[in-house]
């Protein structure tokens, strides 16, 4: 059986809005103080998909992602997501979201460190802190 895991955002970012800038950025890796099941992702496998848990997010209703090799954004990992609609979570003012990704990767030599990625956020309208992330792995076994 494929080794799957999961990374994790590294800090809770309060800067995510429907600007597409460097401060929608979230770096994605094994961090056992956000969540003790995280790992690295491999060099190669395959990615699943992102869970997302905003707060204070009364005004956006959807979200889009993409996923970088490196923090200036300019060696994309994955395309820009279709516009997934926020769900209302138990707690007042907090959304989450579960974005496909659906895709195989081979971490380049560019790549800013082995076993993480970066995640690019912009909401429709308003802005929200992202709580947590996590991207879902899965190790590529085959040739």
């Amino acid at each position: 059986m494929a080794r799957v895991g999961f990374v994790v955002s590294d800090v809770n970012n309060s800067a995510i809005t429907a600007d597409l800038s460097t401060t929608a950025v979230v770096l994605l890796h094994a961090d056992s103080d956000q969540d003790a099941n995280s790992e690295a992702m491999p060099s190669s496998g395959y990615l699943s998909h992102v869970e997302l848990h905003f707060t204070s997010a009364a005004t956006p209703t959807t979200v889009q992602a993409h996923l970088t090799w490196e923090l200036a954004g300019d060696e994309p990992a994955s395309g820009q997501s279709a516009a997934t609609t926020l769900h209302a979570l138990q707690t007042s003012d907090e959304k989450g979201a579960a974005i496909g990704i659906d895709q195989f990767y081979r971490t380049p030599a560019l790549a800013t460190s082995a076993g993480q990625i970066y995640l690019w956020l912009v909401l429709d309208s308003g802005t929200a802190t992202l709580e947590s992330a996590r991207l879902h792995w899965a190790e590529h076994l085959g040739r």
